[in-house]
């Protein structure tokens, strides 16, 4: 295997971002740090043709746009837009499913590196892992990188309140009466945590209002077994997909939605209005994250004087509530 940036940047003592000056031509850098760099090009015969691509100084107007999954329908319509965006300027574009755990990110890292691309959009807060792998920090010094939902060091960064959205949608749960709320969840992701968050800053300020927070491993345990063991009168799901699976199964068991228990979720995705009763969720803005994502990137690429002087966590769009019919205000 040959070297790569980070060898190159240990062997002459210096960071891999002075190792990527020193490479693009058109960036001073001290005569002396220069010479370290470019004598452990030469000791390991590093080839510009295999250089981060973000050396190159031309650009090929190729966009990479990265899921983790094809099957998170919201994080696609995120997809879809940022796709439109730059199609109507005449990029080509790249759609590209990462995977999610540390492994398996840090091999698609590196098969990256070696694409002629412009800029990356990550999609989720999953990316946020980014920071503990080691390929990133080459990445980041090769290409403008904008994360939606999430936000890491030398990158750029859209983010949703979802914190704020868990708070509003357990507002709406107490305002129709509901005074024992279960958060459920399958995963632990940034987005995740941050409603979570927002769901217990709620209970918290609430002495008449009891919540509780239950995890779910689809392939451990029914969910049912979890739900028949708890006394509640509303569910918040981390996502619509996992709200509609709640839903499903107390409607099979004889619960009534709105009735008896009320349900939402996260995303406003299509999970929500495809069941029966439609489910209320946070519609966490996806076409907005798109739309704030692709122009903020394309103001990079094309040094417009309104893109960020730095690299920083560039914007946070609010929640709203979309109230349907799986949940309802309390008779008076």
């Amino acid at each position: 295997m040959g070297a790569t940036i980070r060898d190159i940047a240990k062997e002459a003592g210096v960071s891999v971002a002075t190792v990527s000056r020193v490479l693009n031509s058109n960036v001073k850098v001290n005569d002396d740090t220069k010479e370290r760099v470019l004598a452990a090009v030469k000791k390991f015969s590093y080839s510009p043709s295999t250089i981060a691509r973000g050396l190159k100084t031309k650009s090929i107007k190729t966009i990479a746009i990265v899921v983790k999954s094809f099957m998170m329908q919201h994080h696609m319509v995120i997809a879809d837009r940022i796709n439109r965006h730059f199609s109507q300027n005449g990029y080509d574009i790249m759609i590209c499913e990462s995977g999610s755990d540390e492994a398996t990110v840090s091999c698609f890292l590196r098969r990256m590196l070696d694409k002629s691309i412009d800029g990356i959009v990550f999609i989720g807060s999953t990316f946020q892992l980014l920071s503990a792998i080691p390929e990133t920090e080459t990445l980041l010094c090769s290409v403008p990188v904008v994360i939606s939902n999430g936000w890491i060091e030398n990158s750029y960064g859209i983010v949703v309140d979802e914190k704020g959205g868990a708070r509003m949608v357990s507002e709406h749960m107490y305002e129709t009466g509901k005074r024992n709320t279960i958060f459920i969840h399958s995963s632990y992701t940034e987005s995740c945590k941050n409603k979570l968050s927002g769901f217990l800053e709620f209970v918290e300020d609430h002495d008449d209002y009891s919540g509780r927070v239950v995890e779910y491993s689809p392939e451990k345990e029914s969910l049912w077994d979890i739900l028949s063991a708890i006394e509640f009168d509303s569910v918040v799901a981390e996502d619509d997909l996992l709200a509609s699976e709640v839903q499903r199964v107390l409607l099979s068991k004889g619960k009534k939605v709105p009735e008896e228990v009320s349900v939402a979720g996260f995303n406003n995705s299509e999970y929500s209005t495809l069941m029966y009763p439609s489910i209320t969720s946070v519609d966490n803005k996806a076409v907005d994250q798109g739309t704030e994502c692709a122009v903020l990137l394309e103001k990079i690429l094309s040094g417009s004087k309104d893109a960020p002087k730095e690299k920083k966590l560039y914007k946070v769009i609010p929640c709203s509530l979309v109230v349907r019919d799986s949940t309802q205000r309390k008779e008076i």
